[in-house]
């Protein structure tokens, strides 16, 4: 998968040992629970909004679907939330739910 494994290791490693040396990890101090219930309780926005979250989803979830299909290139438009040039892939973004079960 990576051409020098070694590279991506000592990476990590940097950064593991920036978190433990701060006390601080991705999700604000003392993890991205302590965060959310920091934001609630003050009313400042979270280390990781909606707005950053949602985003990152969409993106994970894309590369999920292209796995999926993967010899052919998906294109997304963000606007419709449709893929544009292969339309079998659509039916994994808003799929119909059976009688009963709606969103």
């Amino acid at each position: 998968m990576y051409k020098n494994p070694s590279v991506v290791r000592k990476k990590h490693r940097i950064v593991t040992q920036r978190i433990r040396r701060d006390g601080c990890g991705p999700g604000g101090m003392n993890g991205h629970e302590q965060d959310w219930i920091r934001a609630c309780k003050n009313g400042k926005p979270a280390s990781s909004t909606f707005d950053y979250g949602g985003s990152l989803t969409e993106m994970v979830l894309l590369g999920v679907l292209a796995m999926r299909f993967k010899d052919t290139p998906l294109e997304w438009d963000p606007e419709k939330m449709r893929i544009t040039n292969h339309e079998p892939a659509n039916q994994y973004i808003n799929p119909t739910y059976r009688e009963g079960w709606t969103l």
